[in-house]
């Protein structure tokens, strides 16, 4: 899995790309995360940003973390 993502890095090179999943694990490797919620975006950081804020992003990454915990 992370031989894609540093494909997928390698390819886009310096150009912006959009990377879209669900799995929010895949998202580390980005510099900039937009969340979506209600079909708004209702938040945007990096993955570091995000997890200090302690939001919406938080929260379902704390909730996929702790299914491949178990």
């Amino acid at each position: 899995e992370y031989a894609l993502y540093q494909e997928f890095n390698d390819l886009i090179g310096a150009r912006t790309a959009f990377f879209i999943s669900h799995r929010l694990a895949s998202t580390k490797f980005c510099d900039k995360i937009a969340v979506i919620k209600d079909k708004r975006i209702c938040e945007f950081g990096s993955h570091a940003e995000l997890m200090q804020g302690k939001g919406y992003y938080y929260t379902l990454y704390n909730m996929q973390a702790s299914y491949y915990q178990q």
